[in-house]
């Protein structure tokens, strides 16, 4: 709801001098942005691909991640990391980080261009999918090989397996090793 932060929904349409706030009531009843809510979905139930956990959600995420990248020409330096979105409800797929500054959320892998931070691409972690890391960093990296980019990662991320597949599809890689992991 913006800036201001209220409790419930039902209190920014409030009538107090103190607590509510005028602007919302100008715009629309409360009533008419409980059926607009109501109403809103981002996927047809009856065509939805229900195995994907986050189904409800996918089509837009899927559009804002073609937009981002249909919309901007990133530099040649990139970084690989994890990242939160924030998120208080129930959900099998939240995870607790506790060196994040979110601790409580949905972890994703993220690629973003390092000078300004735009975040590319990024793709959600679903607990109990077994995937490995090098296929995480193909669908990170899909649409930008050979392209002459410079990735910077941490040591999560800095395995020899994707530095050789990120050296095989144009990249250079920057990227601390720890000593004593195998692959």
């Amino acid at each position: 709801m913006g800036i201001v932060k209220k409790p419930s929904c039902k209190e920014y349409w409030s009538k107090s001098i103190l607590f509510g706030n005028p602007g919302f009531r100008e715009l629309m009843t409360i009533d008419h942005f409980e059926q607009i809510r109501s109403y809103l979905h981002f996927v047809d139930e009856k065509e939805s691909n229900k195995k994907d956990p986050f189904y409800k959600i996918r089509p837009m995420v899927d559009h804002i991640i073609s937009s981002s990248q249909k919309l901007f020409s990133p530099e040649q330096c990139l970084t690989i990391d994890e990242s939160m979105i924030r998120f208080n409800g129930r959900s099998g797929h939240k995870v607790y980080m506790p060196l994040k500054p979110i601790r409580y959320g949905f972890k994703a892998y993220v690629l973003t261009e390092s000078s300004s931070g735009y975040v590319l691409n990024w793709m959600l972690h679903q607990r109990g999918k077994k995937q490995t890391l090098q296929k995480t960093i193909e669908l990170l990296t899909n649409n930008l090989k050979n392209k002459g980019h410079q990735i910077s990662m941490d040591r999560f991320y800095t395995t020899l397996d994707v530095v050789n597949y990120l050296t095989e599809i144009g990249f250079r890689v920057i990227g601390a090793v720890m000593q004593n992991r195998a692959r």
